[in-house]
């Protein structure tokens, strides 16, 4: 057995409007500062044996994983808000009823689409965040760290 662990407090099953908006439950917006919130693009590379590590894009041998990351636990300095601007993250505002609205491009990085389901996981480790997942991304990270916690 590894000494592997990966902690997800809550996976919730979700449609996006036709709009492009997603209602996040109150699980998962409960202790989020509104004023500081990002949703960045983020990916996971997986190996075939199902051995995953979180590395740089580009590296051989790898399949990507690619999902949304909202999160409001960054801190504020100028080299942080640079790295956002490069990696196409961006503050993101709730509207009234806690929706988020998506753009295009964050979509298709993710996998999901206008009028499909999504797949949130809320993550409790010591760096917080809601994952925005495709089910079969999510289905695929899921079987490998399965696979490599055993």
């Amino acid at each position: 057995m590894n000494s592997f662990c990966v902690i997800f407090m809550a996976k919730t099953t979700l449609h996006i409007d036709e709009s492009g908006r997603l209602l996040l439950p109150k699980e998962y917006t409960a202790g989020i500062d509104p004023d500081n919130l990002y949703l960045c693009r983020d990916g996971v590379r997986v190996r075939r044996r199902g051995i995953f590590r979180l590395v740089n894009v580009g590296q051989i041998g790898y399949k990507t994983l690619t999902f949304l990351k909202m999160t409001d636990n960054l801190p504020q300095t100028p080299e942080l808000l640079e790295q956002l601007y490069a990696s196409k993250s961006r503050h993101v505002e709730l509207d009234g009823k806690k929706r988020i609205m998506f753009k295009d491009e964050e979509m298709r990085h993710a996998g999901i689409g206008i009028a499909q389901e999504c797949v949130l996981i809320k993550n409790e480790s010591s760096n917080p965040y809601v994952g925005i997942w495709s089910p079969r991304n999510w289905r695929k990270y899921y079987r490998a760290v399965r696979s490599y916690a055993s």
